[in-house]
């Protein structure tokens, strides 16, 4: 096999297993301006879920009500807490990984508890990790 065949083989293997990476993809949408836009999108969602129906700790939002910038990264589930949005971009056994999106205009950051983690991606935006 010719070295460039195996060259060009190589960088589709790294390619694919870029694109397959969730938090890749995630990482290039907010670079590419999706940070606003999610934190935007994640406001009005937030009034929709809890504007006349209490503030439970967690709701979990049906995919239809999600809005494009969220649809965009593809996500397995979306869930709604008192403080912001987890979007699951990975899930396994126990466990789940995925962008947590703080609303705009609002400034907490989510709190590390027992088995679960927060690492800052972005102005209220976050990669998280539940579970194991």
């Amino acid at each position: 096999m010719s070295s460039l065949r195996v060259a060009l083989l190589l960088a589709c293997a790294l390619l694919s297993v870029a694109c397959s990476d969730p938090r890749h993809r995630a990482e290039t949408q907010l670079r590419n301006g999706g940070d606003k836009r999610l934190r935007h999108d994640a406001a009005l969602l937030y009034l929709k879920i809890f504007s006349g129906h209490g503030k439970p700790d967690f709701v979990n939002v049906w995919y239809k009500d999600w809005p494009p910038s969220f649809q965009k990264l593809a996500p397995r589930d979306v869930g709604a807490y008192i403080d912001g949005f987890s979007i699951a971009l990975a899930s396994e056994n126990l466990s789940q990984r995925g962008l947590y999106v703080v609303p705009e205009s609002m400034d907490q950051e989510p709190k590390a508890t027992p088995g679960t983690r927060f690492e800052k991606l972005a102005d209220g935006i976050y990669w998280y990790s539940f579970g194991k």
